[in-house]
């Protein structure tokens, strides 16, 4: 006699189907290869019925290996899906799919040098971040406001990034009495300054901002090799797209400040330009 088949257990298909998608994720987290990673995460992504959150960490895999490539346009849109898909899943109660969606977003727009609709992605991600992430983000909106002239709003939101920073405060101070400094308004820069150089352990940011301050305190030689040091560090393409304002902004301070002490060093005498180092 044939053996009767058992019924389809449709708990055990779908647990299989999420292990197969999971699978996939720890593949593309692990591959050391963009296109790997984006073949794994493809894979699982073409797994039907996948969970919310096995979906969107495999589209941010996919996001990571096109950001990796430079391919921003591709990266957008799939940061697009994730932003649409972390609205409408209930899969974080605290908010963090959403805020990561959002600032996910925000690097592949400012890495098209679409600063609009990342400041956009960026003053949501603030909103929606939990508590412990929030000073990152106002910091990421604020530093990015800064960058690129926004001064008045970028002073209004380091306030804040300084306040819910847990830590680093002074790197947030410092940029705030940038922006105060750069609307000619009351700043103690060389208090800022300090506090800055006394950080234990610095951030690569710290050589950014402490450019800036260098040369506000009339310190250029010593400004650029900051500035410099800050741009060659994020030159590679998943930093550079973080950090494209910044970047940008650091760039045209090392030419400024190499163009002006090549002309001080046409004109002026050896004597003095050791008086203005």
């Amino acid at each position: 006699m044939a053996r009767l088949r058992k019924p389809t257990d449709r708990r055990s298909k779908r647990t299989a189907l999420d292990s197969s998608a999971e699978r996939c994720l720890v593949q593309a987290i692990s591959a050391q290869d963009p296109t790997l990673r984006a073949k794994y995460a493809t894979v699982g992504l073409a797994v039907s019925e996948l969970a919310a959150d096995t979906q969107l960490m495999l589209l941010r895999q996919l996001y990571m290996s096109h950001l990796e490539q430079e391919r921003y346009a591709d990266a957008r849109a799939i940061s697009e899906q994730m932003v649409e898909l972390s609205a409408t899943a209930n899969v974080d109660p605290e908010g963090l799919t959403r805020e990561l969606a959002h600032h996910d977003a925000a690097r592949a727009a400012s890495a098209l040098g679409d600063f609009d609709a990342a400041l956009g992605h960026l003053r949501l991600a603030s909103r929606v971040a939990p508590a412990r992430r929030r000073g990152f983000q106002l910091w990421s909106l604020g530093s990015t406001l800064y960058s690129l002239g926004s001064y008045a709003e970028a002073e209004r939101v380091l306030e804040r990034s300084a306040r819910w920073a847990p830590k680093h405060k002074a790197i947030h101070q410092a940029l705030h009495a940038l922006a105060l400094a750069a609307q000619s308004k009351p700043a103690d820069l060389a208090a800022a300054y300090e506090r800055l150089s006394e950080l234990e352990r610095q951030p690569a940011i710290v050589d950014w901002v402490g450019g800036e301050l260098l040369i506000q305190l009339q310190r250029p030689s010593l400004a650029l090799p900051l500035l410099r040091r800050f741009v060659l560090r994020n030159s590679l393409p998943v930093r550079l797209a973080s950090l494209r304002a910044e970047v940008a902004r650091a760039q045209r301070l090392v030419e400024a400040v190499e163009a002006a002490l090549s002309e001080a060093n046409a004109v002026t005498p050896p004597e003095a330009r050791k008086i203005l180092g």
